[in-house]
């Protein structure tokens, strides 16, 4: 888009955020980057309501217009339909295929002229499977990790409404180094939610350590399961080995020195927290779930991938990270060049670009 060109419109439906999260990382970055700023009048129409006002405070969102939903239940659906219904932008971008049909039917209904960006966070497989025919409503997808462009791509999506963008990421001056004191420190960053993270899979692996090895497991976060791992980990006599630290701001200033960031998911969308801990020059031991994960760890370069559930595997990769596995952080830094911010904005005016036909 030159200068001379009219600046377009761009809205973004977001589900109900806590305002501290991973997503809320990615739409602080999106408004932020400079194809964006430079060339887009950004809304953000949070459906559903944001838990904490502070996020809204960032530089990166001051352009932004913001629009609070304020209806319970299925009002929400209603505030929905006339935020479509009244939009005058040119392209809008929804996170998953319920919003894909809604913003499809009023497309029709109302003769709207603006584009559908389907732009969802997780697996399709795991989230979207009974709904995985509204995806084909939409113009174009973005696709944030490669398993969710095979995910499409098996709904019956074009290959050439598919754009993998992959999710940006902050380089980071901080580099924290492995220990030296005998001791492996292990790293958990993320919400305490059982369902999705399988905490008490990796309490398990980690009960399974050889008896002699010196271990310690930081946990940041919280979450609705937070009373019942405790309780899990007291079962498992590993009370004296964990430190819950509960939901900060920042928990990568808490980490003086680390052996590897741990992550034992059933399902990602792009598993942000695994290229945050690797852009520190922190190896990454993670389930190969769908989806995310295997875009980011490069085995042996960079941590470990293992099968989803697979106990035995994991905790032989705990175990593996003692001494100078991962011994050169700038290395580990490196290996994820490609999902840099800078490279993540040059996908992200690309795909802008071609939605647009420029």
């Amino acid at each position: 888009m030159t200068e001379s060109s009219k600046r377009r419109r761009l809205a973004l439906v977001l589900p109900r955020l806590s305002g501290r999260g991973g997503m809320e990382t990615v739409v602080a970055h999106f408004c932020g980057a400079a194809c964006v700023r430079d060339n887009y009048d950004v809304t953000l129409f949070l459906s559903l309501g944001l838990e904490d006002m502070a996020w809204l405070q960032l530089p990166e969102l001051e352009r932004a217009r913001i629009v609070t939903g304020r209806a319970p239940g299925i009002k929400a659906h209603v505030e929905r339909l006339l935020f479509f219904a009244r939009s005058r932008d040119d392209a809008v971008i929804v996170l998953g295929p319920a919003m894909v049909l809604l913003a499809s039917l009023v497309r029709v209904v109302c003769r709207k002229k603006y584009k559908i960006i389907d732009w969802p966070q997780f697996s399709l497989v795991v989230r979207y499977y009974r709904r995985r025919r509204f995806f084909r409503l939409a113009d174009y997808h973005w696709a944030i990790s490669t398993g969710v462009a095979r995910e499409l791509s098996d709904f019956g999506v074009e290959e050439s409404k598919v754009f993998t963008i992959f999710n940006p990421v902050a380089r980071c001056d901080q580099t924290i180094p492995p220990s030296s004191d005998g001791m492996t420190r292990f790293v958990y960053v993320g919400r305490l939610a059982d369902d999705q993270k399988d905490l008490r899979g990796l309490l398990r692996a980690m009960a399974a350590l050889p008896e002699g090895m010196e271990w310690r497991l930081d946990l940041f976060g919280g979450g609705p399961d937070e009373a019942a791992l405790k309780a899990c980990a007291a079962d498992l006599h590993l009370g004296s080995r964990l430190t819950w630290h509960g939901w900060v701001s920042d928990p990568w200033s808490g980490v003086k020195t680390a052996d590897a960031l741990v992550l034992n998911s059933r399902y990602e969308g792009f598993a942000l927290v695994l290229a945050e801990a690797i852009a520190r020059g922190l190896p990454a031991i993670s389930t190969d779930c769908p989806v995310g994960p295997a875009d980011i760890v490069r085995p042996g370069l960079n941590g470990y991938l293992v099968a989803v559930g697979d106990a035995a595997a994991l905790s032989s990769a705990l175990e593996s990270v003692q001494g100078d596995t991962f011994a050169d952080r700038r290395q580990i830094k490196e290996s994820i060049a490609d999902l840099y911010n800078e490279a993540y904005d040059r996908r992200l005016a690309t795909a802008l670009a071609d939605a647009f036909g420029d």
